[in-house]
């Protein structure tokens, strides 16, 4: 059986900002359209499903410092939920959940204190919303926090409402 190089085969999406500080874990979200899936052997479906089309194809982190001796720690990620029917009938589609969540550390202790997640239809809008994301906490909710003007207990949902970035 030959062996199929997914990476070459297809291309990485390239709608994704990344503002300074950020860098990516995993990227997996490629420009591909879940109809291939009906295109494509049995043994290149269940390894495109696992590679690009599983639960985090993408993973993004930011750690900064803030003047009370904390770091701030953005974490964002993109899961895939692919709809495949079995029988092929039907085209598949998927849904993306774009997942930000924000930590305070202080020494080796990490605590959550923002989450914020969106579903997607589509893997175009997954990608520029996490990218607002990662400009949203780089360009707004950091520089906020280093200035005093926004606490960790703070309105943070208020800087996601539509239209800060314009």
């Amino acid at each position: 059986m030959e062996s199929v190089n997914f990476f070459k085969k297809y291309k990485p999406l390239s709608l994704f900002s990344f503002p300074s500080g950020w860098f990516s874990l995993k990227n997996h979200m490629y420009d591909i359209d879940p109809a291939v899936l009906h295109l494509v052997t049995d043994h290149e479906l269940s390894r495109l499903e696992d590679i690009f089309f599983g639960e985090d194809v993408f993973i993004a982190r930011c750690e900064m410092p803030l003047t009370n001796g904390k770091n701030i720690m953005a974490v964002l990620s993109i899961g895939c939920r692919l709809m495949n029917d079995d029988l092929r009938e039907l085209p598949p589609h998927c849904f993306y959940d774009v997942e930000v969540t924000l930590y305070s550390i202080k020494g080796k202790s990490k605590n959550s204190f923002f989450e914020k997640k969106t579903i997607l239809s589509n893997r175009y809008d997954a990608a520029k919303k996490a990218s607002e994301y990662m400009i949203l906490f780089s360009n707004y909710i950091y520089p906020d926090l280093q200035d005093g003007i926004l606490d960790l207990n703070g309105d943070l949902e208020a800087y996601f409402d539509e239209g800060i970035i314009h």
